[in-house]
């Protein structure tokens, strides 16, 4: 009995060795060039999220000025600018309202932040009993108020040529080295020292 021989495309089902390397190979060159832009991407993203949470911090600190005529400042600082307070429990604790010294009324002011999971993250950071609040990195940010109340504050950025800020409230975070003094990566909510025309008015702060 005669059998009719099978069509070309039916006896080659699968790829050559050949195809199959070509294939791989351009996947390959695909990530090469994908990786480095979810790099910078997922970077931009930390930087962002560290900034809402500073700029989250200065409108806290100022509700905190308006309920009590004050800022959260340690019991020590008293006149002149104070080096840079962080965020560890004694000021997490008094914007939170769980600081009864602190904050009396018990008034959280603190906006729900998330806790940080063991893996990394920014928010609430639970140590024991203490609880700090934390950037993208898992440091603490800082925080610099007008304790003279003075309506301007030193700036703190020695890279900069402006000498004062007139903002009641700094805060930055050091960034991805975690080194404050290396401000090229920090990231700051002040974006300039110039004084408007009306910021200097008021008892509030700017």
């Amino acid at each position: 009995m005669k059998t009719t021989p099978l069509p070309l495309l039916s006896r080659r089902s699968g790829f050559t060795l050949v195809e199959l390397l070509v294939v791989v190979a351009i996947i390959a060159l695909l990530a090469g060039v994908a990786l480095p832009s979810f790099g910078s991407i997922f970077k931009k993203m930390k930087r962002e999220q560290a900034r809402t949470l500073a700029v989250q911090l200065v409108n806290s600190v100022k509700n905190y000025y308006t309920e009590y005529s004050k800022y959260p400042l340690p019991g020590d600082a008293s006149g002149g600018e104070v080096t840079p307070v962080r965020t560890d429990e004694i000021l997490t604790g008094t914007l939170m309202g769980t600081d009864e010294a602190m904050n009396p009324k018990k008034i959280r002011f603190l906006p729900d932040l998330k806790p940080v999971e063991e893996g990394g993250g920014f928010g609430l950071k639970s140590s024991g009993d203490l609880i700090s609040i934390v950037d993208p990195w898992s440091e603490e940010y800082y925080v610099i108020m007008d304790a003279d109340y003075s309506q301007d504050i030193d700036n703190p950025d020695t890279t900069s040529t402006t000498t004062k800020l007139y903002q009641g409230v700094l805060v930055f975070s050091a960034g991805e080295d975690k080194d404050p003094s290396t401000w090229e990566d920090n990231i700051k909510t002040w974006d300039s020292g110039k004084k408007s025309s009306n910021s200097n008015s008021g008892s509030t702060p700017p």
